[in-house]
């Protein structure tokens, strides 16, 4: 059986939603029994990101932060089975960019990031992670 794995920038997903990643799919906690995250992921760290499992939305509303099913949707409606968030990878245009890492700025794209539609404000605060 062939199965589709979409690749995503870690743009698309907050730095709140990399630290829950993070800690649900640390490789000491992926075996214990009572991790019903990992067993509904399927999935793991990577060196430079996560590989998961793309569950139907009803199995991920009340378990999976709200940007990671947004993503998930995207990735089920374009026929994926599995998300390999690579940091390295190029953001999507159809999908927002959540992570202040990635955020344009004015060198990058010559506006203020007001006028590439970012909205700072929506960005969580605390430390920023940076891709490795």
């Amino acid at each position: 059986m062939m199965q589709r794995v979409l690749t995503l920038s870690g743009a698309h997903l907050c730095p709140d939603t990399w630290t829950w990643l993070d800690t649900h799919l640390q490789e000491e906690n992926l075996h214990r029994p009572k991790n019903t995250i990992a067993a509904l992921l399927k999935g793991g760290a990577t060196r430079y990101g996560w590989f998961v499992f793309c569950p139907s939305q009803e199995d991920v509303e009340d378990h999976v932060p709200g940007d990671l099913q947004d993503v998930m949707v995207h990735a089920r409606k374009r026929g994926a089975e599995y998300l390999l968030f690579d940091l390295d990878s190029i953001p999507l245009d159809d999908l927002p960019i959540l992570h202040p890492y990635f955020a344009p700025t004015t060198d990058d794209v010559g506006t203020a990031n007001a006028e590439a539609e970012i909205d700072p404000g929506q960005h969580a605060t605390g430390g920023q992670d940076e891709p490795a």
